[in-house]
């Protein structure tokens, strides 16, 4: 913090304060920290040589605005935490205060709540002129679909971005739609998308999917906890099957079940990029669960997976032994997560077997899979006699 507040060096990054600390509110805790920038000739500080401008929790920084050892506020503090600065105001003046920077590439606001009213402020004051970010994080800020409708055009002035990070927040299909009409027309190069823990549901996988089809250089897609079911994977499988550019795909904690892992599975027999798949938390049983596996992991399948997880599922140890004679033969895959399911003794020994053979696989989750002692017993002499 030397560099901040007297130092001779550049102030390379601008760091905010959005959370509790000693007793001190958020909102009060930002206020603070633009009083003491403000003290500071920002202007001429930042000239044009700030490259990634972060707000995050700073606890180091905080501690300045607290009474020495006492964490107590002071009465200047309640005056001001309770005073017609809010939140919005706070962003307001830390963004103000680096308009003139022109080669700022890192924007990350993550986790600060700045809501749609923010997002109108972060335009106004800084995003309207800006052409030169490479990644924008803006997740855990309570944007819903009117947030994103006024942020897509300032994302599309972005000609070089590359990572675009939107988990986190409240957006559904109307939002995403606006987004994917963005994508469609700028067609960014290896793309780093994320919109996990978002309300896309099956709609919302079924733009996904027509983006997947249309807007071929995405690199890596994040759907983790966006309530999408069969219908929304047959959509985004059929996006997967002309996609010839995505490597990493998480539709964990979803609700695709064994119509969904099939679909899924056909989608990537012809898929020859795909390198990490999350299907974690999901409702794939049975049959079907291990046919995707097999499907996948299949020494003349064309999908080069090096990760897979299938964690949290209701997997069980009947109609196994495909999928462990594929596993044998492997050469790909690196890392299996099979935890918490249901392959019980039968299936560790059936598995123990497989892993006899295979001299690619380096790290394998089975937690929490009711092996009983004789199963895990069974996998642990396997792997000596592997080692």
């Amino acid at each position: 913090m030397e560099d901040l507040y007297g130092g001779k060096d550049k102030i390379k990054s601008v760091v905010g304060i959005c959370s509790l600390v000693l007793g001190i509110s958020a909102s009060y805790g930002m206020y603070l920290y633009y009083q003491r920038l403000q003290e500071q000739p920002i202007r001429e500080e930042l000239g044009s040589e700030v490259t990634s401008l972060r707000m995050w929790e700073h606890l180091e920084a905080a501690e300045i605005f607290v009474n020495e050892g006492s964490g107590s506020e002071t009465s200047s503090t309640r005056e001001r935490s309770t005073s017609s600065n809010t939140p919005s105001k706070h962003l307001h003046r830390l963004l103000d205060a680096i308009t003139s920077c022109s080669t700022t590439t890192t924007l990350d606001l993550s986790s600060i709540q700045i809501g749609d009213d923010g997002v109108e402020i972060l335009i106004k004051h800084f995003l309207h002129d800006q052409t030169s970010l490479t990644e924008i994080n803006m997740s855990g800020n309570n944007l819903t679909d009117r947030g994103i409708e006024l942020l897509a055009p300032c994302i599309g002035q972005q000609s070089k971005l590359a990572v675009l990070n939107l988990s986190h927040n409240l957006i559904g299909p109307i939002g995403f739609k606006c987004l994917r009409s963005l994508l469609l027309e700028k067609g960014y190069g290896d793309l780093k998308l994320d919109l996990s823990m978002n309300r896309l549901g099956d709609r919302g996988a079924s733009l996904v999917g027509q983006m997947l089809e249309k807007v071929p250089r995405i690199q890596e897609l994040d759907l983790n906890g966006n309530d999408i079911g069969d219908l929304g994977a047959m959509s985004i499988a059929s996006g997967i099957q002309f996609n010839i550019h995505l490597q990493k795909l998480n539709l964990g904690s979803n609700s695709i079940g064994d119509k969904g892992a099939r679909i899924i599975r056909t989608a990537l027999e012809t898929n020859t990029t795909l390198t990490h798949l999350w299907l974690h938390s999901n409702s794939i049983a049975g049959m079907n669960g291990w046919g995707l596996f097999h499907s996948i992991i299949d020494r003349d399948s064309k999908t080069p997976l090096e990760y897979l997880s299938l964690s949290f599922n209701q997997l069980q140890n009947g109609d196994i032994e495909k999928f462990c004679e594929a596993l044998a033969d492997n050469t790909r895959l690196r890392e299996l997560d099979l935890g918490f399911n249901k392959l019980g003794q039968l299936g560790a020994n059936k598995l123990s077997k497989s892993l006899k053979k295979n001299s690619c696989l380096s790290v394998l989750d089975l937690t929490n899979n009711e092996l009983g002692p004789n199963g895990a017993l069974h996998l642990v002499s396997c792997l000596l006699v592997s080692t």
